[in-house]
């Protein structure tokens, strides 16, 4: 795991730890895509032959169930892109901290240090090329500039996002087929 040459030891010790737990974002994502086709094809199940399930279970639990089927879906859909954005903005500050720790980008940073260009500059003409939001988003986050592991802790925050929309879709389901058993 590289670290870039800016973290000091303390925080190359964090950053390893936090990288090694958000590591369990891409199979988590993976059992919530399962968990996700389920309950779809459950749905999808009930749907298709629903004047055959209404004579056995009353319509108004039928309704309510399909209703946290439906809600545990949307949970899962939010899931599965909180856990893709996780492991993507993980990749990308790998490659960058790989960028970092190469002989180029001491070359590069050397040549920027003599032509005297300040960090602000940088960070300006980078977000210029792109538009809102995402220029808002770099200008901010370079605005914290003593705080080098704040993508980690974005991405932390955002496994926590993750566990709790885990926890709706999982409960959604159970309590939309518990409300369908009730029914009958």
């Amino acid at each position: 795991m590289a670290h870039g040459p800016h973290l000091n030891s303390y925080q190359r010790f964090l950053r390893s730890i936090v990288i090694t737990v958000l590591s369990i974002a891409k199979p988590i994502e993976t059992s919530v895509t399962w968990f996700l086709t389920g309950t779809a094809a459950i749905t999808g199940l009930l749907i298709t032959h629903i004047e055959s399930i209404t004579k056995l279970v009353n319509a108004s639990s039928l309704k309510a169930g399909l209703v946290c089927l439906v809600v545990s879906m949307v949970a899962g859909v939010f899931a599965r892109a909180t856990g893709i954005s996780i492991s993507v903005r993980i990749a990308a500050i790998n490659e960058l901290n790989d960028y970092f720790n190469s002989a180029d980008a001491q070359k590069d940073m050397a040549g920027m240090a003599e032509m005297k260009i300040e960090p602000q500059d940088i960070i300006n003409h980078l977000a210029s090329f792109f538009s809102w939001p995402i220029s808002w988003a770099m200008r901010r986050g370079a605005s914290n500039g003593s705080d080098f592991l704040s993508s980690e802790k974005a991405c932390a925050r955002s496994l926590s996002i993750l566990v709790i929309l885990i926890f709706i879709q999982q409960a959604m389901a159970l309590i939309g087929l518990f409300m369908i058993l009730l029914g009958l």
